[in-house]
């Protein structure tokens, strides 16, 4: 089994027949809010997101990326740019000067800084600042396209997330039964906290893209459930050739603190309107599974691109080659009896004496601890709760399986619970196993192991 989760963004090349195609062959499907136009177009998204999972079955996750602080360029026409032309840019409307939409873009900005247009496209190095009007010198030729993005590079991001539009788009995936909703640019943990503060039951990933929110990374590991190391926008905020040591520093730093982490932008681009990625891309994906990512995210692959179902099943076959290989090791602490039995549970399995390990969990937690020690075996999370099995699906190596959606039935009565969870095991032909299990719907009570082979 693939143990580095696939998170595929929707979009429009995912028609009925693709969406409910590439639902079984994914572990999550990401919704980026900047491209949704209203509330009810979400709704309808959601809805036809849900009818294809509900129609195998699946535990399959749903995400709602929102879109932060995004500084665009108004609507002008095409502009052909020359390396060394002088061009205008004005958050105020300023005869002849390219129109930019962010209130605070004469104080983020100043003369040592670069503006990177797009994904990097076009770049201006900054060479006056007035009152009016930003004047900057093109560093390469290209074309200046309406509603592009608009990067400060050597500047700062002094407006916060969560925006007013964040969080309104926040309470209506609240409602829509959501399971991970990632936040952009962050730069603090307060912008987590703000979140939390509106629901404390959803999971929120930390996007990773500004200079400020690395420098703050051990505040926002702590109050965030999962890390988006975005690397696109992280590598405007610096230096491109410093994106694979930042990719292993937040790798390495998540998994000790045992928090979900993403790799995301371009691990796949090239399939976009080609059938084969190239080798780079394959090597790419090859790295983070070795790294141990829990998960890697496509976007514009599956969202708009010619080939979505080719895409993901190339990334299937690539996870699963080089999983062969092991990933990274990573001391993990041992200071709880909860770490201890997950700990000995992998090193079981890594005896090989058993082939899988099975944890009855009530919230996901204990299943959690044995995927942070990344062990050589498939993770069963048995669960009575179905929104537990579709937040556990992003987590490495575990492979959630409901019981019963009534736990009031295996109140106070473990022996009634454990011979439900062997049946449903005998079900799936899981036959030689280490079970781990405490006191039912109770979290954190996990305290014995057991063999079963």
């Amino acid at each position: 089994m693939r143990r580095v989760k696939i998170i595929a963004t929707y979009g429009p090349s995912l028609d009925d027949d693709k969406l409910k195609s590439i639902v079984t062959k994914v572990d999550c499907i990401r919704v980026n809010l900047s491209h949704v136009k209203d509330i009810d177009e979400l709704k309808l998204i959601s809805d036809r997101i849900d009818d294809a999972r509900d129609r195998y079955n699946l535990y399959l996750a749903k995400m709602a990326d929102l879109p932060g602080v995004k500084i665009r360029l108004g609507d002008i026409k095409d502009i052909n740019i020359r390396k060394g032309d002088i061009i205008s840019f004005s958050n105020k409307k300023v005869e002849g000067a390219v129109p930019v939409d962010y209130d605070n873009l004469f104080e983020d900005i100043s003369e040592e800084s670069i503006v990177v247009i797009g994904d990097g496209e076009l770049s201006f190095e900054v060479v006056e600042k007035g009152s009016n009007v930003i004047k900057a010198k093109a560093l390469n030729d290209g074309i200046l396209k309406a509603r592009r993005g608009f990067s400060i590079k050597n500047g700062k991001l002094s407006a916060k997330v969560p925006t007013r539009e964040d969080i309104e788009l926040f309470k209506a995936v609240r409602k829509l039964n959501f399971d991970y909703v990632a936040e952009s640019f962050v730069s603090s943990a307060l912008d987590i906290r703000k979140l939390r503060d509106i629901d404390k039951d959803i999971n929120i990933i930390a996007k990773v893209e500004t200079l400020e929110g690395l420098n703050n990374i051990d505040n926002i590991i702590d109050e965030a459930d999962g890390l988006m190391i975005a690397r696109g926008d992280l590598a405007i905020t610096v230096s491109l050739e410093k994106i694979p040591y930042i990719q292993k520093f937040l790798v390495k730093k998540a998994r000790a603190a045992r928090k979900l982490v993403i790799v995301a932008t371009q691990l796949m681009s090239s399939m976009v309107s080609n059938t084969k990625p190239t080798r780079a891309e394959v090597n790419d994906v090859a790295n983070a599974v070795y790294e141990g990512v829990d998960a890697v995210m496509l976007s514009e692959e599956t969202a708009i691109g010619r080939y979505p179902i080719e895409t993901v099943e190339q990334l299937n076959r690539i996870i699963e080659e080089n999983q062969l290989f092991g990933v990274d090791e990573l001391p993990l602490p041992t200071e709880s009896p909860y770490d201890m039995i997950a700990s000995a549970a992998a090193s079981i399995v890594n005896s090989k004496f058993v082939e899988h390990i099975v944890s009855l969990t009530s919230t996901g937690a204990t299943a959690k601890r044995v995927s942070a020690i990344r062990p050589n075996a498939d993770i069963i999370a048995v669960t009575l709760s179905r929104k537990v099995a579709r937040m556990l699906s992003l987590y490495y190596g575990v492979i959630p399986k409901l019981i019963d959606e009534d736990p009031s039935r295996y109140k106070d009565n473990i022996s009634k619970l454990i011979e439900a969870a062997r049946s449903r095991l005998k079900e799936l032909n899981i036959n030689r196993y280490v079970l781990l299990y405490g006191k039912p719907n109770v979290a954190g009570s996990t305290n014995t192991l057991t063999l079963e082979a």
